[in-house]
């Protein structure tokens, strides 16, 4: 099922890129730090349009988004998700948050919670400094000045447990090569990690009132599973689904599972 591009709509100062495919309840997918739509994949997005309406967007400095200078800030990209559902007239939705967008996630049921009919919550954390840190070896994506088939490799090793690469080698490299090609530019991408180490949802946790799942890789070094039971001892009426052998990238490793979580959970 393939998914028909639409213009980009102006959400509050901003034009975002979106993109839709489906009919039914809207599910709205926010992707992470410098990813773009792409960064889904076609097997999530698909499977969830056979029963949803599905909306995919590219953050402010993302992708095909406009790059205002900064600073930037996780409620004003909240405010943006926001904007984009007043443009395309959707009261409410069900919200599906993946690593940043997580956080983005977090935000949206916090600020404006009418909006939000479910949550779920992936890969991410609740900020600040009682979350728990990436492992040191998962910083090397963030270091600049390595050349590009070097980056590749240090963003594959980020994103997925060693065995896994070595075990899909053709397959990851052909994913590292589509995902550079959606590259977020450095300076953009620099804005988005400063509103991730200057934001914090820890304390306000507790006010989340939509049904949420948090879903998260047992392996993951760039924001590890502690996170996720972090969450889902504050967060009221939330449940825990955990990847055992899933990196950070999880939702790529296990696309099918992943979407039959959501489906499941939504409907």
């Amino acid at each position: 099922m393939g998914v028909r591009p639409l213009p980009r709509v102006r959400t509050s100062d901003i034009p975002l890129r979106y993109e839709e495919a489906g009919r039914g309840q809207p599910v709205l997918l926010i992707m992470g730090l410098a990813g773009s739509l792409e960064w889904w994949g076609p097997e999530i997005r698909d499977a969830l349009a056979r029963r949803f309406r599905v909306i995919v967007f590219d953050n402010r400095g993302a992708g095909l988004s406009d790059r205002p200078p900064g600073p930037y800030s996780i409620a004003q990209m909240a405010d943006d998700t926001v904007g984009l559902m007043d443009a395309l007239k959707i009261p409410h939705a069900h919200i599906v948050g993946y690593s940043m967008g997580g956080m983005i996630a977090q935000e949206v049921a916090l600020r404006h919670p009418k909006r939000v009919d479910r949550l779920l919550l992936a890969a991410t954390s609740p900020g600040g400094i009682l979350s728990a840190p990436p492992k040191l070896r998962a910083l090397r994506v963030f270091r600049q000045g390595r050349d590009p088939d070097q980056a590749r490799e240090v963003l594959l090793t980020t994103l997925f447990p060693r065995a896994f690469i070595e075990s899909h080698r053709e397959w990851t490299q052909k994913l590292s090569q589509d995902l550079a090609r959606h590259q977020t530019d450095e300076a953009s991408a620099r804005r988005q990690f400063w509103a991730i180490l200057r934001w914090s949802a820890w304390r306000r946790l507790p006010q989340i009132q939509a049904p949420t799942v948090v879903a998260h890789g047992t392996d993951d070094i760039l924001l590890p599973v502690r996170n996720a039971y972090i969450l889902t001892r504050r967060i009221p009426r939330s449940r825990l689904r955990l990847f055992p052998g899933g990196g950070h990238g999880f939702g790529l490793q296990f696309p099918g599972e992943v979407a039959g979580e959501i489906d499941s959970f939504l409907r």
